[in-house]
């Protein structure tokens, strides 16, 4: 009895896949974003309206984090590090040549950005 549920166990444990982790590269983020929409804690929030990230070279800025300073950042694999003091990382959620979904978490608060690319 015991080995049938060891077997069980681990056959379930087998077949339980995660989703692989995308990886993308600078040039897939390059470009000028701005939000659309944008929640905290997975509420709505109207507070960045306007809110914008620009991608270019190696430096990354925007204007609700970084008070519109250029810092250099890497893409590994779905996280996007932007190496600020402290740094923050963002994770890619979702990424079209014109759409871009973030989150980070920022004071303990998570955040979720849904940008529309308007520029390269």
């Amino acid at each position: 009895m015991r080995s049938l549920v060891l077997t069980i166990f681990l056959l379930s444990l087998l077949s339980c896949k995660s989703e692989p982790v995308v990886h993308y590269s600078s040039d897939q983020v390059h470009g000028y974003w701005e939000v659309f929409k944008a929640k905290r804690n997975k509420k709505v929030t109207n507070t960045l309206n306007g809110a914008w990230v620009k991608i270019l070279g190696n430096e990354m800025m925007d204007n609700f984090f970084s008070n519109e300073t250029a810092y250099e950042f890497k893409v590994e694999g779905n996280t996007i590090t932007h190496l600020t003091n402290p740094q923050r990382d963002f994770t890619i959620e979702y990424l079209t040549k014109d759409t871009m979904i973030l989150s980070t978490i920022h004071n303990e608060f998570r955040f979720d950005f849904e940008f529309k690319k308007v520029a390269d």
